[in-house]
């Protein structure tokens, strides 16, 4: 496509690829809110091989985000709280669906993580689309 001319569904392509971004950062920024938080409260829960698994999950969410904050500077670190919130806001939209759908429907309930993960993916990619659209 040498004369400039655009290949059908590449906007499409680059939402999906920015929203799976997006999705990382978000994941990213949870990860560090919820890790200390399991840490502190939840050793004892924990045995203690999962608990040293736990801990170096967190040590690794720490260890990216620290690098990726030195090397793109404070613009990474607004990216992931903006992501991290609406990670949560979709989150919390898919389990109010997952509430009410599985107060009629009793098999819902066990695929409760894999709609959430559905519901964060189209979140981000509705909204990437609607910045595509603005583009234009």
């Amino acid at each position: 496509m040498a004369d400039g001319s655009r290949v059908p569904g590449e906007k499409t392509v680059g939402s999906v690829n920015i929203a799976l971004q997006r999705i990382g950062r978000g994941i990213l920024g949870v990860w560090c809110i919820i890790g200390p938080i399991g840490l502190l409260f939840g050793y004892r829960e924990f045995e203690s091989g999962l608990f040293l698994l736990f801990a170096i999950v967190v040590v690794v969410f720490y260890t990216i985000a620290i690098w990726k904050w030195r090397n793109q500077g404070f613009g990474f670190l607004k990216a992931v709280t903006l992501d991290t919130l609406l990670t949560v806001v979709f989150s919390a939209i898919a389990g109010i669906f997952t509430g009410t759908v599985s107060a009629f429907h009793r098999g819902l309930d066990r695929i409760g993580a894999g709609i959430t993960l559905i519901f964060v993916f189209l979140g981000f990619w509705i909204l990437e689309m609607r910045r595509n659209k603005k583009r234009r």
